[in-house]
């Protein structure tokens, strides 16, 4: 679980380092239409934490699956569909996921732990931080060297 949630973050943060250059300069869209995608990104956050809040205690490893398998739809979509309209419902797809991978992993830290909550718990913002982490780091641009 935690491996699952450390790369599912640093797939996602990595692709979020290009995703503004990418809707503007493969999509299309003005800088002010990115900022409403993004708005868009958030509400489709919020309403795939909805979702999955549903289906997480019935079926803990499926939710998970799902979710982190529609994040690779949404980046693969953006992919393949990135120069069309349909990069919309990718970069949906992929906010709809952003917060249901770290909530079905840490419902399953709690499982896992339910004496120590509180190790679980760290573990599991440690894991997905060090995927964050390293997201950024692999979407950073090179320096020249002596910058």
């Amino acid at each position: 679980m935690l491996a699952t949630g450390a790369l599912s973050a640093a797939g996602a943060f990595t692709g979020y380092t290009y995703i503004v250059t990418f809707l503007g300069e493969v999509g299309g869209f003005s800088p002010g239409t990115v900022s409403v995608l993004f708005v868009g990104f958030g509400v489709a956050c919020l309403a795939g934490v909805g979702v999955t809040r549903a289906f997480l205690d019935r079926f803990p490893q499926s939710a998970l699956a799902v979710a982190v398998a529609t994040q690779a739809a949404g980046m693969l979509g953006l992919y393949a569909f990135g120069a069309h309209q349909a990069a919309v419902a990718c970069l949906m797809l992929m906010g709809g996921t952003l917060g249901p991978v770290f909530m079905t992993t840490q419902n399953a830290m709690l499982h896992c732990a339910p004496g120590r909550t509180d190790i679980a718990l760290a573990a599991n913002f440690g894991a997905h931080n060090a995927g964050i982490a390293a997201g950024a780091a692999l979407g950073a641009p090179s320096s020249p060297a002596g910058c």
